[in-house]
C-alpha cells in the first residue's frame, strides 16, 4: 500500500476527527471538514478550497492534496474520511463515488450507498473502506456485512475484517483477510477505526516473540495439544512444523473462539486464516475470540508448563511439561520434544525423510557452558529484550475473566 504523506500529521488528524461540526445541522444539509492539508470542491468545474467547513451538494467532486484530509457529512449519521491525494463524488445525500486514493465510510444506523469504477458497494451498515491504486482497488470491511456486485459477475460478500482484491473491476471469488498496517493512518492507534485489533495484533506478537526466545528449539507434540483440547487432535499433525508462536496463538485462537465450531473446524479455520496473510490479530477478530480471554489463555499456557521455571537437569532446554495439568489439560502428562526429536508423528505417505524441526530464532549452541535453568537467556536485541520482559512479568495462572455485559461489537458507539 502506498505510504501516506500525511503521516507526520496524525496526532492532528485525531484531535480534529472528533470535533463537532459547527451549528445545528438540518438532516438533508450535507458539509465536507477540512482536517489538514488542502481541500477542493469542484462544482460546476470552479474550485473552491474549504476552509473549516463548507456545505456540499449532490454533483459535488471533493479532493484532497498530497498533505491533505477531509471529512464529509452526507445525510442523517452518515459519514465518510479522505486521507491524501483522493478524491469523491457525492452521487446523492445517501450515496458517494469514490474516484481516486482512499476512502472510508461510515454509517452504524442507516445504509449507504458506495461505488467505485463498475463496482456497486451495496448499501450497508458499519464502515467500508475503498483504496485506488493504478490498475486495482482493494475493498475492505471494517465492520458489517457488504455486498460487492459488477453487471456480468456473481456477487461477492465481505464480512468484518476481510478485504478483495479487484483488478479492472474483476471480483474475485472469496475474500481474504484484511492486511492490517501499523503505519496507515486508518489502521494505526491514533484512530478508533482499528485501534483494538492493532494493539491485539501488538500483544500477540509480544507473546509469540517471548516463545520463541525462550524455548529455541523445544517443540509441543500432539499429546501437548491433545490434554489441552481434551481430545484427539491427530490432524494438527500438518501444523506442528510452525513456528511455535505461531502455532501457540493459532491454537488458542481457536480454543477460545466463541464461533461455535467444533475444535478441529476452529484450529483449521485458524490456520487457514492465517495462510491466507492474516495477522493473528485480525484472525481473532473475525474467529470472535475475545481479545482479553486470549492473551489471558495464553499466559496461563506459558505459566503452566515448565517453560518460564525451566526443568529438567541444568543443561537441559525449556520444555513442555505441565507443573498444574488439572488447570489446562485433563489427560494428563505431556510429551517433550527438543532438539533432536522430531515431535511429528510418521505419515503413511511420507517416504520417512521427515526433516528436523525448524530453529524458531533462538539463539545457537556455540559450544559453551550449559545454560542455567534458572536464568534466562541474555537479550541481543531490542526485540528479545522485551521478549524478556513479557516472560518476567507474566502474572500467576488465574481462571479467564467472564464476559462482559457491556461486550459489543468492535467499536460501536466510537465517532
Amino acid at each position: 500500500m502506498k505510504k501516506i504523506a500525511f503521516l507526520p500529521l496524525i496526532a492532528a488528524i485525531a484531535g480534529l476527527l472528533y470535533l463537532p461540526f459547527y451549528g445545528q445541522k438540518d438532516l438533508g444539509q450535507m458539509e465536507v471538514q477540512a482536517l489538514a492539508g488542502r481541500v477542493e470542491v469542484v462544482r460546476d468545474g470552479e474550485v473552491t478550497r474549504v476552509g473549516d467547513t463548507a456545505e456540499i451538494e449532490v454533483g459535488d467532486l471533493i479532493r484532497t492534496s498530497e498533505d491533505g484530509a477531509a471529512k464529509l457529512r452526507l445525510v442523517a449519521d452518515r459519514k465518510a474520511w479522505l486521507q491524501s491525494e483522493s478524491s469523491v463524488l457525492v452521487t446523492g445525500t445517501k450515496t458517494l463515488e469514490s474516484r481516486s486514493g482512499s476512502l472510508l465510510a461510515e454509517s452504524l444506523v442507516d445504509p449507504i450507498g458506495l461505488t467505485f469504477g463498475d463496482v456497486k458497494v451495496e448499501a450497508g451498515r458499519g464502515r467500508f473502506r475503498i483504496d485506488q491504486f493504478f490498475g486495482s482497488t482493494r475493498a475492505s470491511s471494517f465492520k458489517g456485512t457488504w455486498q460487492l456486485s459488477t453487471p456480468g459477475q456473481a456477487p461477492l460478500r465481505l464480512s468484518s475484517f476481510f478485504q478483495a482484491s479487484v483488478p479492472a473491476g474483476q471480483l474475485p471469488r472469496a475474500p481474504r483477510p484484511y492486511q492490517l498496517d501499523a503505519k496507515d493512518p486508518w489502521d494505526s492507534v491514533q484512530f478508533d477505526f482499528l485501534a483494538r485489533v492493532l494493539k491485539l495484533e501488538e500483544d500477540l506478537e509480544a507473546r509469540a516473540a517471548a516463545l520463541s526466545t525462550q524455548l529455541r528449539s523445544s517443540r509441543p507434540g500432539l499429546s501437548y495439544f491433545a490434554s489441552l483440547a481434551g481430545q484427539d487432535v491427530g490432524f494438527m499433525h500438518r501444523y506442528l512444523k510452525r513456528p511455535t508462536g505461531d502455532l501457540l496463538i493459532g491454537f488458542t485462537v481457536a480454543q477460545t473462539s466463541r464461533k461455535g465450531l467444533p475444535i478441529r473446524s476452529a484450529i483449521e479455520r485458524a490456520f487457514e486464516l492465517s495462510d491466507q496473510g492474516g495477522r493473528w490479530g485480525v484472525v481473532a477478530e473475525i474467529m470472535r475470540a475475545r481479545d482479553s480471554v486470549l492473551v489471558t489463555q495464553l499466559d496461563r499456557l506459558l505459566v503452566g508448563t515448565g517453560i518460564i521455571a525451566g526443568t529438567g537437569s541444568s543443561d537441559s532446554q525449556p520444555v513442555f511439561a505441565l507443573t498444574a495439568p488439572g488447570e489446562i489439560g485433563p489427560n494428563g502428562p505431556l510429551d517433550v520434544a527438543t532438539e533432536g526429536d522430531d515431535p511429528i508423528d510418521p505419515d503413511p505417505g511420507d517416504t520417512g525423510s521427515d526433516p528436523q524441526p525448524p530453529d524458531d530464532g533462538g539463539p545457537p549452541d556455540d559450544g559453551g557452558p550449559p545454560d542455567d535453568p534458572d536464568d534466562p537467556p541474555p537479550c541481543d536485541n531490542d526485540a528479545e529484550c522485551a521478549a524478556q520482559d513479557i516472560i518476567d512479568n507474566l502474572p500467576p495462572a488465574s481462571p479467564s475473566p467472564s464476559p462482559s455485559p457491556t461486550d459489543g461489537g468492535l467499536l460501536d458507539g466510537a465517532l
